[in-house]
């Protein structure tokens, strides 16, 4: 895959065709992701429509403040010590990932079953770095 960002306006949304399928990444004026968290590892496929970046802000935000406080209480169920900080659904919503941080590693290999069982989405694990 190659990232190509010819031709995108300042503050522009697109779709971008990533590994994992699509993903919402917004550009600045020089043609770079708005958040490093935009960083899209395919090509930009198309310019998201009204109803897509409306969907993005309000539906998929709610369903990602659920997703955040359902992980945290199977953290808990599960007895790991690990704050959940952020979840994230990738654009097409085949992919959800998990923003945590803890002081030691820990192995959340269940935990991470018992999320795929309940959002049927591929479960990605990102430990937040402060740096």
């Amino acid at each position: 895959y190659q990232r190509r960002v010819h031709g995108t306006a300042p503050n522009e949304q697109n779709s971008a065709d990533s590994k994992g399928g699509e993903q919402a990444v917004q550009y600045d004026s020089s043609g770079n992701p708005v958040s490093s968290l935009d960083q899209p590892n395919g090509v930009v496929i198309r310019e998201a429509s009204a109803k897509e970046i409306n969907q993005l802000h309000t539906t998929q935000t709610e369903m990602e403040k659920k997703c955040t406080e359902v992980c945290r209480q199977k953290v808990i169920e599960h007895r790991l010590v690990m704050t959940v900080l952020d979840a994230e659904y990738q654009f097409d919503r085949k992919k959800l990932t998990f923003y945590y941080d803890a002081t030691e590693r820990q192995d959340f290999r269940d935990l991470v079953r018992d999320l795929y069982k309940t959002y049927r989405a591929r479960i990605w694990m990102s430990k937040y770095n402060a740096h």
